[in-house]
């Protein structure tokens, strides 16, 4: 049996971190939620199967995450406002790119594209505040 997926959320907006972990516990993926990119540095270090990090940060950001996940191989979701610029920028790292608003389906669509298959809900949910 396969292990459940494991995402590193990176989230300082409660709306985003509570929206993002609702939808992916009830997929049934395992969630590691922190808010800082000091905590989600160490975070990879877990080497999580999927990245979802917003753009803004505090004084760094989401697509410094999403180089670093790429360079560990860990693919990455970056979520902002409804920007082509900074939507090209995340996909030049080789992140997708939602607007910050997206509803769960999307999140949840986004997730399997990019090669992470939600399970049943398991009733885990592993929050880390930072």
């Amino acid at each position: 049996m396969n292990p459940t997926p494991h995402v590193l959320v990176v989230a300082s907006t409660p709306r985003i971190a509570e929206d993002a972990i609702s939808g992916l516990t009830d997929a049934g993926l395992r969630v590691t939620l922190v808010s800082s990119f000091k905590a989600a540095r160490q975070g990879l270090e877990s080497h999580p199967d999927l990245l979802i990090a917003e753009v803004r940060l505090g004084e760094y950001n989401g697509m410094q995450l999403a180089l670093r996940a790429r360079n560990q191989g860990i693919r990455a979701i970056v979520l902002g406002e409804n920007d082509q610029i900074t939507r090209r920028e995340a996909e030049s790292l080789g992140a997708d790119y939602l607007a910050d608003e997206c509803d769960t389906a999307t999140l949840n669509a986004a997730v399997r594209a990019a090669g992470i298959h939600p399970r049943r809900r398991v009733g885990r949910r592993s929050t880390h505040a930072a």
